[in-house]
């Protein structure tokens, strides 16, 4: 899997007031990346907690900020005490582009 495949993504509702609709938008820095959120499921998405790889699913689809299944009934601080310095490193080499 490459690295410009895999974005960090929010569910952001947009348009007017008369007709909104709900996107998934990447939050990675430099990335302009939308898709309609009914494209979102199976898509790989960055986990908002733990910064791990995930894919979304259904469940994860119903949070604004999608975090993966292992993450999903602790607290933060748990989570990132939990966090490999290979995780830390990697997220930091995609923020760089490299």
């Amino acid at each position: 899997m490459s690295n410009h495949s895999v974005h960090k993504y929010i569910k952001k509702r947009i348009g007017e007031k008369k007709d909104p609709y709900t996107v998934w938008k990447c939050m990675l820095p430099g990335c302009t990346h939308y898709i309609k959120y009914e494209l979102g499921e199976n898509r790989f998405t960055v986990c908002w907690r733990c910064g791990a790889t995930t894919t979304l699913d259904k469940v994860m689809m119903d949070l604004t900020r999608p975090h993966c299944h292992r993450c999903t009934r602790k607290s933060k601080k748990d989570v990132e005490s939990e966090i490999p310095i290979d995780g830390i490193q990697m997220l930091t080499d995609l923020f760089k582009g490299v």
